[in-house]
């Protein structure tokens, strides 16, 4: 019987690049505001920029409480002035669609609700009045339903683009005309640790920021201006809250152990290469197919797996048990998803990991089912 060295999936593990040692020059013990922190945080951001070919004119900052911090961040200080276009197909979609809706009671919402699973059809997309304000997901974390395309967004249109880019932002090199909110987390892709969430604003965006006040009080933490005026130093090395300077220092080492192993390109490939493992693995399987039902829209970074027959959660949780004991851990899909296996297969995964897994998912069926 094959064993998967402690693989965890939950959303990832950490990368062979990373050690105890790798956190030795962790500015520890320091205020976030001293010299020294701020110089690490500003060179944080400078690795993001190269890494994400990001232009000189767009504005990055950090934000508290990872990409979910980001995103509530980005909605509730710039969403309001015009109609808003919300497209969901996984629960995080849902979510936003919710908060704008019933939290900042935004009443002319244009929603395109799509089944879990299901792919959005960007013919119809790019028939969205994008004079309205557009919030989706490029890669849904929940189903691996991923756009993969771009094309149906108008490099001009007055209304602001918000991506969510949970799940695939270090993996793909965006063309950032069609982009003025984006927002991320460090742990999904490179396998760095979590609680602080990346933002980045186009120009336009930005100019919004200056130019609009919402009717909303906004809580301290996700706010972005300070009596009408923008906190400028959030977007230069400064944070509202205190970070974890270790939690800085791990994304500074996975950032600079990416960029030279070739960026963008490295990761998109070794994602690209173990997707590929899935794919020829769940084309034979008998018992386990993709919970995406479009190979043109299947997420290079995760995937959901769900049973051809059997598709409950309490199966789900008996597969989960059984892998435990072969060091396989948290590979069990969002709750509020359809009832799946959530493997993840980024640039800190190996490939026969993958292959061990979904042997062993086979394995734990068949176990199941004769007991």
């Amino acid at each position: 019987m094959v064993y998967c060295g402690k693989f965890s999936s939950g959303p990832t593990n950490k990368g062979e690049h990373w050690s105890f040692d790798s956190l030795k020059n962790a500015i520890l013990g320091r205020s976030h505001r001293s010299k020294s922190c701020l110089q690490k945080i500003d060179y944080m951001q400078t690795l993001i920029r190269e890494f994400l070919f990001i232009p000189n004119n767009f504005h990055v900052g950090f934000a508290p409480a990872s990409a979910t911090g980001a995103m509530e961040m980005a909605l509730w200080n710039l969403i309001g002035p015009k109609d808003v276009n919300v497209i969901s197909y996984d629960v995080f979609g849902k979510i936003w669609e919710s908060d704008i809706k019933d939290q900042l009671k935004i009443k002319n919402i244009h929603a395109v609700d799509i089944d879990f699973g299901k792919s959005p059809d960007t013919e119809k997309l790019s028939k969205l009045n994008f004079s309205n304000d557009t919030v989706f997901i490029s890669t849904a974390t929940t189903t691996s339903v991923s756009l993969n395309d771009y094309s149906w967004i108008p490099n001009k249109r007055e209304g602001l683009t918000f991506m969510d880019a949970s799940a695939s932002l270090f993996t793909e090199e965006l063309d950032w005309d069609k982009f003025d909110v984006v927002i991320a987390p460090f742990q999904k892709v490179l396998g760095a640790e979590a609680n602080l969430g990346l933002i980045i604003l186009s120009p336009t965006a930005f100019a919004r920021l200056n130019d609009y006040t919402p009717s909303w009080p906004i809580p301290r933490l996700l706010r972005l201006k300070n009596n009408g005026e923008i906190i400028n130093g959030f977007f230069n090395n400064e944070t509202i809250n205190t970070p974890s300077m270790m939690l800085i220092e791990d994304n500074v080492r996975a950032l600079e152990y990416y960029l030279q192993k070739g960026g963008i390109s490295y990761t998109n490939k070794i994602c690209s290469d173990n997707y590929k493992v899935i794919e020829a693995n769940l084309r034979k399987s008998k018992n386990f197919s993709f919970l995406c039902d479009d190979p043109k829209r299947r997420s290079i970074v995760n995937t959901c797996i769900i049973l051809k027959n059997n598709n409950n959660w309490e199966m789900i949780y008996k597969i989960a048990e059984y892998l435990e004991s072969y060091g396989i851990h948290d590979i069990i899909g969002h709750k509020l998803s359809i009832p799946s296996i959530r493997i993840w297969h980024g640039p800190t995964i190996k490939k026969d990991d993958i292959e061990n897994i979904l042997e062993l998912l086979e394995t734990a069926y068949e176990a199941i089912l004769k007991y």
